[in-house]
């Protein structure tokens, strides 16, 4: 007999199959702890990707408990603490896609593009620095170094930064050093919002974020991404910013990928041998970028060589370029370990060792005798040790999705009070015009936005004190502010509105 084909009711009972049956061969499959260094290039894009829906946050532990939790907060409490004996400065300094090319084999390059970094390695503390991640992940290796959690106790492809971290604090390197009194801030020269940032750094312990709209007289390369060199100015009006210590992150992104497959030139700034097509196009243009971020590099430590205040200075590169390497490629180690060095401009030094990402601020604040908070007593206790891991799913697991035991059922982290912009921007005077009104101020950036009550006029950037409103006429009493918006449209913060008191309505008020 003829029947109407039920569509919707076939395609629900396919995709109802369709996942019982991903999720059943999702528990069979689902990696070992220690094997979530993959990628959808790796295990398929289909596999990857369900692990990323379904296999989310930190696994409850078997042993939680509250006397579990507490025999472990009574072994960190053993770690001595005594005050610190000395206070620095602290910067970290994230290298978007940064490693160290002379580790390549069978590549020459006319001029080595990393000079200072080079000079860096050999004279300072250094190491191999492994991170979980080839190609992208910058968010996750962040995640890593300022919390001291290792990401595989979260899920496959998971990031906390768009997962738990919108909602929830957890102890940081930057609210350790905020219990000392340090001041906090983080850079990015790129848009805040990008995997969430304007909100998550307020969860992670900073009192100011400055992004790329905030910055002033911003440069680009070829492909259309901030170049590094303006983080130096940043950074330093950070130090000078404040009375107190501060700790500084900031994060580059000069050298993101993906990379031109055709010459840039005719002459490239630095030739390679080695490779060819493509991948030479690739590796000539990625040469220039590291380049000019270790120049960047250099007049970093130059700054703070001069700077009066001690200072700690940690560079790091957040995983490799996307640049098609394979291992034997590689002089030392895989495909997961870039490079990092500490240095100081007051003698302060560190032994070399190999790290992963989550280890770095745990050793630096080790070797600085500053011992305060769970998780870094916990890598100070059990720096060599297997239990490191188990403690650190305890405190992370605790922290982020328990009860918060280890705190007496009270997480001590509260967002802060974060303040966009290192440099506050201010109105000093509007004037009219036939064709619109100018806005005065200070710190103005191509990302001020002019607000006529809840109207936003098409503005027009002219410099950092001056700004157009085209098309449009403040009345007596109006109020105009100024917003900074990111690319996708937010607005990031705003000035304090300035009434308008010289319209046409000012005559007739004076009478």
């Amino acid at each position: 007999p003829k029947v109407t084909p039920r569509y919707a009711y076939a395609i629900a009972v396919f995709l109802c199959c369709s996942l019982t049956l991903s999720l059943i061969g999702l528990a069979f499959i689902r990696p070992a702890n220690g094997e979530k260094e993959i990628s959808a290039d790796r295990v398929g894009f289909p596999y990857f990707f369900l692990c990323s829906v379904f296999d989310r946050g930190i696994d409850r532990p078997d042993e939680y408990s509250e006397d579990t939790v507490e025999k472990m907060v009574y072994e960190l409490s053993k770690v001595n603490t005594p005050p610190p004996t000395q206070t620095p400065n602290v910067i970290f300094v994230q290298l978007e896609s940064f490693f160290d090319v002379n580790r390549m084999v069978g590549v020459e390059f006319s001029t080595d593009p990393v000079p200072n970094f080079s000079r860096l390695l050999k004279n300072h503390g250094s190491g191999l620095f492994r991170v979980k991640s080839i190609g992208s992940g910058t968010a996750n290796t962040e995640f890593e170094v300022l919390s001291g959690l290792d990401l595989e106790l979260f899920g496959v492809g998971e990031y906390p930064y768009t997962s738990v971290l919108g909602n929830n604090c957890c102890e940081t390197v930057a609210y350790d050093l905020a219990e000392l009194g340090y001041a906090t801030h983080a850079f990015h020269n790129h848009t805040a919002t990008f995997y969430d940032r304007h909100k998550v750094y307020a969860n992670l312990g900073f009192d100011s974020y400055t992004a790329a709209e905030h910055m002033k007289d911003i440069e680009y390369n070829e492909i259309g991404w901030e170049k590094d060199s303006i983080l130096t100015n940043y950074i330093m009006k950070a130090l000078r910013s404040t009375k107190e210590r501060d700790f500084v992150f900031a994060v580059s992104v000069q050298a993101h990928g993906k990379y031109p497959d055709i010459p840039m030139s005719d002459e490239p700034f630095i030739a390679v041998e080695g490779l060819e097509g493509k991948r030479l196009h690739e590796m000539e243009f990625y040469a220039s970028q590291v380049y000019e971020i270790d120049l960047f590099i250099g007049e970093l430590c130059s700054a703070l060589e001069q700077f009066e205040e001690d200072t700690v200075l940690v560079l790091y590169g957040d995983h490799l370029p996307t640049l098609e390497l394979s291992e034997d490629e590689i002089r030392e180690g895989d495909l997961f370990l870039t490079d990092y060095v500490v240095l100081s401009n007051f003698g302060f030094e560190i032994d070399d060792a190999d790290i992963s990402a989550y280890e770095l601020f745990p050793r630096v604040l080790d070797a600085l005798d500053i011992k305060n908070g769970f998780i870094n007593k916990a890598h100070s206790l059990c720096r060599n040790d297997e239990d490191l891991k188990e403690k650190l799913g305890l405190l992370g697991y605790d922290t982020l999705y328990g009860r918060c035991l280890a705190y007496g059922g009270k997480l001590p982290f509260l967002p802060t009070d974060m303040v966009m912009g290192i440099e506050e921007i201010s109105i000093s005077d509007v004037k009219p015009t036939e064709d619109g009104f100018f806005v005065y101020g200070r710190n103005f950036t191509p990302s001020s936005n002019i607000f006529l009550g809840i109207r936003r006029p098409d503005t027009v950037f002219i410099d950092e004190n001056t700004l157009f409103a085209e098309g449009v006429l403040p009345q007596y009493g109006d109020g105009i502010s100024v917003a900074q918006i990111s690319s996708d449209f937010r607005r990031l913060s705003q000035t304090e509105e300035f009434i308008y008191t010289k319209g046409p309505l000012d005559h007739e008020h004076d009478k």
